[in-house]
C-alpha cells in the first residue's frame, strides 16, 4: 500500500459528514473508510486504533494501554473509558530500584510489562456504541499488515534506532538481509495480520485468555517478567465519569483518575489566573510562566495522584479557583523560582512516546483517544508469531521515594498519564 502524501497545509480542515485526525494518513484513511460505509465515530475509532498499531507500530497497539474520552450525541453524555492497565500481581518493585544490579536493564525489558488493556477497551467501545460488525473494523488494519505499506522516514528512523534491542524474530519482520528496513521500503507484518484476524474472529478474549494471551504469558515468563495469563484474564476496561472544568465559558473535559490528566486542567486554570492574553502569545513572559506552572503541576502529580481503589485524588481542591490563585501567586515573573524535586527529574528523564487520535461523525459523536506502548516499541518484547509489541508501562514509575503514589505496586492501577 503506497503511503498517501502528508498534508503540510496550515489551512483548517472541514467536513460535514465526519472527520478523522491521527498521526498517520493510512490510519486516518481506515477511519474514513468506516465512516463512509455508515459506521459511526465509535466504529471508526476502533478501526483507527487497530490500524495505528500496524502503520505506527512503535507507538501503540494490542500490547499497549491508554485512555479514551467520548461524547455520545444521543444521550448527551461524556464518558471516560479506562483500559484498566494494572501492574502484575507477582511484581517485585525492588528489581527496578537503583540499589539493585541491572536495574536500568530491568526497566527496559519484559520485567517492565504491565497488563495491555487496549483490546478490551476497543471491544467495550464497539459493543456499547458501535453499529458495524466487530470483524469489519479490523479489515483495514489486517490488509495493511498483510499487504504491507511503504515506510516513511519517521518510522524507518525509529526502527533503525531501536534495532539493537529487537529480538531475532522481530528483526526478520523489520529488516532485510540483517539490516533495518529503510524509508521507501515496504514493511509487511504477516504475524500481526494473523493476530488481527484472531481478534476479529474471537474478540478481545483471544488476547486475555486465548492463543495470544498464552503467547504473551510464555514470552514474558521466558524473559524474566512478571505478567501472567491470570493478570490478563483479570483485565477489565472500565467506564468512569470524566473530569472537567469551566474555562471562559467552555467545559473542558479529560480523563479522570487513575489517569493523571487532571494536571492539564490545573495548568489551564492557573494560566487563566495569570492572564495569558495579556502576556502575549508565545512571548518570553508567557513561556516563562507556562514553564513555571508546568513544573509545579508535575510535582503536584507526584504529590496528589491516588489509586481510586485506595483513596481519591483531591480534585475538589486541585480544580478550584482558590487553588489556582494560590499557585499563580507562586510564579515569579522575573526568574525561575521553582526547582522540581528529585522524583520529578527521574520521571522527566523517561522518553515519552505515544499516539493520539480524534474521530467525529455526522451525528456529533466524538472519540478522543490516547494510546501508547510506553517507550518506542515498548519493552522491545514481542511474543514470536504474534507481531505484537508489549508495553513497558512500569518503566514510567517514579521510584524515589519508595512508596510514593507513582511508584509501582503489585496488582494496582498504573498511575500514568500525560499532564
Amino acid at each position: 500500500v503506497p503511503e498517501p502524501t502528508r498534508n503540510t497545509s496550515t489551512s483548517p480542515a472541514t467536513g460535514s459528514s465526519g472527520m478523522v485526525s491521527s498521526a498517520n494518513p493510512l490510519a486516518t484513511r481506515a477511519g474514513l473508510e468506516i465512516l463512509e460505509e455508515g459506521g459511526n465515530a465509535f466504529d471508526a475509532a476502533v478501526a483507527v486504533a487497530a490500524a495505528l498499531g500496524v502503520v505506527e507500530p512503535m507507538m501503540s497497539g494490542v500490547g499497549g494501554y491508554g485512555a479514551i474520552v467520548l461524547y455520545d450525541a444521543e444521550s448527551g453524555e461524556t464518558r471516560f473509558l479506562d483500559t484498566g492497565s494494572r501492574t502484575p500481581t507477582a511484581l517485585d518493585p525492588g528489581v527496578f530500584r537503583s540499589s539493585t544490579p541491572n536495574f536500568v536493564d530491568n526497566r527496559c525489558g519484559a520485567k517492565a510489562v504491565s497488563t495491555p488493556g487496549n483490546a478490551n477497551a476497543w471491544e467495550a467501545l464497539s459493543s456499547n456504541y458501535g453499529e458495524l460488525r466487530w470483524q469489519r473494523l479490523f479489515e483495514p488494519a489486517t490488509e495493511l499488515a498483510d499487504e504491507g505499506y511503504v515506510l516513511d522516514g519517521i518510522t524507518a528512523g525509529w526502527i533503525d534506532a531501536a534495532w539493537p534491542a529487537f529480538p531475532e524474530h522481530a528483526r526478520g519482520i523489520y529488516g532485510n538481509g540483517g539490516v533495518p528496513l529503510k524509508a521507501g521500503e515496504t514493511l509487511i507484518q504477516e504475524d500481526l495480520a494473523r493476530s488481527m484476524r484472531l481478534i476479529a474472529e474471537g474478540g478481545a478474549a483471544v488476547v486475555y485468555e486465548g492463543e495470544l494471551g498464552e503467547a504473551i504469558d510464555a514470552t514474558v515468563r521466558e524473559n524474566g517478567g512478571f505478567l501472567t495469563l491470570e493478570d490478563l484474564r483479570d483485565n477489565r476496561a472500565e467506564w468512569r465519569d470524566p473530569t472537567s472544568i469551566d474555562y471562559r465559558g467552555y467545559e473542558v473535559v479529560t480523563a479522570s483518575p487513575p489517569a493523571t490528566s487532571w494536571g492539564t486542567l490545573v495548568r489551564l486554570g492557573v494560566m487563566g489566573e495569570l492572564g495569558p492574553t495579556s502576556l502575549g502569545h508565545n512571548s518570553a513572559e508567557y513561556l516563562h510562566s507556562y514553564t513555571e506552572v508546568t513544573k509545579r503541576v508535575y510535582s503536584q502529580r507526584i504529590e496528589y495522584s491516588r489509586d481510586p481503589d485506595i483513596s481519591p485524588t483531591p480534585l475538589d481542591r486541585l480544580l478550584s479557583e482558590d487553588f489556582w490563585a494560590e499557585e499563580a501567586a507562586q510564579v515569579d515573573p522575573l526568574r525561575a523560582s521553582y526547582q522540581p524535586p528529585t522524583a520529578f527529574t527521574s520521571l522527566s528523564n523517561t522518553r515519552e512516546h505515544t499516539t493520539h487520535f480524534v474521530v467525529a461523525d455526522r451525528e456529533g459523536n466524538v472519540v478522543s483517544a490516547t494510546q501508547t506502548l510506553g517507550n518506542v516499541f515498548g519493552s522491545r518484547t514481542m511474543p514470536p508469531g504474534t507481531g505484537i509489541w508489549l508495553n513497558d508501562s512500569i518503566a514510567y514509575s517514579t521510584w524515589e521515594p519508595e512508596g510514593n503514589p507513582l511508584d509501582a505496586f503489585p496488582g494496582r492501577y498504573r498511575l500514568v498519564g500525560i499532564s
